[in-house]
């Protein structure tokens, strides 16, 4: 049976050389904060428990963190090894189970790098695997002194001598071990250092003094273990992933327009002959189907958009859009959107937490808001779903096959049945049945002559004024 695996996410620290009051794991890397990507890669890689250690400024960090991540606290930040220890204390953690450690401030390892860790640590029945890389210039980082392959320690840059320094392979940070192995070491390390920290690392050399087994798991694409220190950094670290991405998606057919103005992170997914136009951000778990096309300026996250549809100037979030769907331009398509097949939402459009059926369109200048719309449905231009009322959110609901004509307001809570019609300008406040009409439209009325006779323009100095 595979051993259980946790990890521990170190996201106490300030970030001072950010130079911002906002703790370093909430800056936003290719629009989400640093932290949500840890988490993301965590979990795509097959580790659903995380405990995330905080401190400085929890009460910003805690509220990004995924409801599956257990924030702890760490009042005082003294060090990597302070952190474990208390991870360890306030979690139930058993002492058999695996323990991958990582820092929220290295948001580019993939799941794959994770997952190999893992494997290295089962396969070698090893005490501690660490992830290692080789970098051209280590300065900052602790340097890996080996010895017969393995892991002898790690001396901290600081600490480092002048020989030592020119060690070029570095420690990541990430380290998998088992909880037995840090609750039996982590009350042996001390703080007798320049920082006056305890070092998570300082494990090394005991286990090593108890003939203890510490391997080093070298990556070889070091953009993924990248920290971020600076916000001059985190621009690189981005600009230097767009620029790999670009290459990439041309060659596995999608076109991009103008590769200048594109920007996607890396949990986007991709069909094929995707076209891109002008500025298009695509942010989050977002899937793009073959044969769509973007014009932008457009934003898309955390959303899925089929196949053969068309994104012109819009923005959508947390949404599911169906195949050979019209989107645009100007419209907003906000958290709790679904839609099925060919439907069109035309400019100016904005759709919230609404589910929308085959075939449906949605004319300009509209808002559905907490709906549900069958199939062949078709809303006038100007139309309002009145969700609303001061107090709470109600829904409206449309059946198939319904005609609603321009400019009308449908006050919900709401039931339009299959086959009915409302006439334009109407405010309906009742359900319709089936295959009914439902007006409320004044009666007109024409008084014949009165602007000739009441009537009087401005003159057009007056106009002027």
């Amino acid at each position: 049976m595979e051993q259980f695996c946790t990890a521990i996410i170190l996201a106490a620290g300030q970030g001072t050389r950010m130079n911002s009051r906002l703790p370093k794991v909430c800056h936003r890397c290719f629009g989400e904060p640093l932290i949500t990507h840890v988490e993301r890669g965590l979990d795509h890689a097959g580790i659903e428990n995380a405990i995330a250690v905080v401190g400085h400024g929890q009460e910003i960090v805690k509220p990004l963190l995924s409801p599956e991540t257990q924030p702890v606290e760490q009042p005082v930040q003294r060090g990597t090894g302070d952190a474990v220890r208390i991870a360890l204390e306030t979690a139930e953690i058993p002492d058999e189970s695996i323990v991958l450690i990582t820092y929220g401030d290295i948001p580019g390892i993939r799941p794959a790098t994770y997952q190999k860790i893992l494997a290295r640590f089962r396969k070698e029945q090893a005490d501690m695997v660490l992830l290692t890389a080789t970098l051209p210039d280590p300065a900052g980082y602790g340097r890996i002194v080996r010895e017969n392959n393995r892991v002898a320690k790690i001396i901290e840059h600081r600490e480092a001598s002048a020989s030592q320094r020119e060690i070029k392979e570095i420690n990541t940070g990430v380290i998998c071990c088992t909880a037995a192995v840090l609750r039996k070491y982590l009350p042996l390390i001390s703080a007798d250092n320049q920082a006056e920290e305890y070092y998570l690392t300082d494990i090394i050399e005991l286990l090593n003094r108890d003939s203890g087994i510490v391997l080093p798991e070298k990556i070889s694409d070091t953009w993924e273990i990248t920290g971020i220190n600076r916000r001059a950094q985190l621009i690189e670290f981005e600009q230097s992933w767009y620029k790999q991405l670009r290459k990439q998606l041309l060659n596995q057919g999608v076109t991009l327009h103008d590769p200048a103005l594109f920007k996607a992170g890396p949990w986007v997914n991709w069909g094929q002959d995707i076209v891109l136009e002008n500025s298009v951000t695509l942010v989050g778990e977002t899937t793009i189907g073959s044969g769509t096309r973007i014009t932008g300026p457009s934003r898309i996250e955390n959303s899925t958009i089929g196949e053969q549809s068309t994104i012109i100037s819009s923005q959508i979030t947390d949404a599911r859009l169906g195949n050979r769907v019209r989107v645009g331009p100007y419209c907003h398509i906000r958290p709790g959107t679904s839609t099925g097949n060919d439907v069109r939402l035309g400019n100016f459009v904005e759709i919230k937490m609404s589910r929308i059926g085959n075939n449906t369109n949605v004319s300009h200048l509209s808002y559905i808001g907490d709906a549900i719309l069958g199939e062949n449905v078709n809303i006038g231009a100007g139309t309002i779903t009145c969700n609303y009322d001061g107090y709470k959110k109600h829904r409206t609901t449309i059946g198939d096959n319904v005609f609603v004509g321009s400019n009308c307001e449908l006050v919900a809570p709401l039931n339009i049945q299959s086959g009915a019609m409302l006439g334009a300008g109407s405010t309906i406040t009742s359900d319709i049945p089936a295959d009914s009409l439902g007006l409320t439209r004044p009666r007109q009325e024409i008084k014949q002559n009165w602007v000739k006779e009441h009537w009087k323009p401005r003159k057009q100095e007056e106009t002027d004024q």
